[in-house]
């Protein structure tokens, strides 16, 4: 994993995502419309089975018109715009359609797929532990990369995990003060509440407290 400079920011932190639902609500309703003018039409009806295969070509067209009108480059903003607002089941469904779509040297796949786990974090944290560890050995991570989901983590409650990617993260990057910084945080914070099994684990990460 590369050491990256704090100060150094990726470019999709810069730009807002863009409303990437509206291409696929208009292919839907243009479908919807096809299709049933299609249905209706009065020379089908004499024809059962020439119906049922217009039919069928209509839904499939449909099916494809939805599924395809946003590009990976849409999902993954879409997927940025429904994490910030909280919708975590449509970021991870966004994020994972974008994977499934880039191609294997996109420079976008990465950080669909680091959305992927961040989004997890909130609706799954096993699994996203494991997807984002994983995704980190195979990976030229940032410190922020790892600051980012360890602070998913902590808001969805699954302190374990966010205490295992910190320390994941302060391996990497040892001498990092937001690092540091965020596992003093929760080392006050696991003081303040009593939570025993947090404070040891952190403080085999190097937190010191009150001792």
């Amino acid at each position: 994993m590369g050491h990256a400079s704090p100060t150094q920011a990726r470019a999709y932190d810069l730009v807002p995502a863009p409303e990437a639902h509206a291409g696929r609500r208009e292919a839907v309703e243009s479908g919807l419309s096809g299709l049933i003018r299609a249905f209706c039409a009065p020379p089908l009806f004499g024809d059962p089975m020439q119906r049922t295969s217009r039919l069928f070509a209509l839904c499939l067209s449909l099916i494809l018109a939805a599924g395809c009108s946003a590009d990976p480059g849409q999902r993954t903003d879409a997927g940025h715009k429904a994490l910030n607002s909280g919708d975590f089941a449509l970021a991870y469904e966004q994020f994972s359609a974008a994977v499934g779509a880039f191609a294997a040297d996109d420079p976008r796949l990465l950080e669909a797929r680091l959305g992927q786990c961040r989004a997890q974090a909130h609706i799954d944290p096993p699994g996203a532990k494991d997807a984002f560890l994983a995704l980190a050995s195979g990976s030229s991570l940032e410190y922020r990369d790892f600051n980012l989901i360890t602070t998913d983590f902590k808001a969805a409650g699954a302190y374990t995990e966010a205490i295992e990617v910190l320390g994941a993260g302060m391996q990497a990057f040892p001498e990092n003060t937001a690092l540091i910084a965020l596992r003093d945080h929760m080392g006050k914070a696991a003081e303040a509440s009593g939570d025993s099994d947090s404070l040891d684990a952190l403080k085999g990460l190097g937190y010191v407290g009150n001792d």
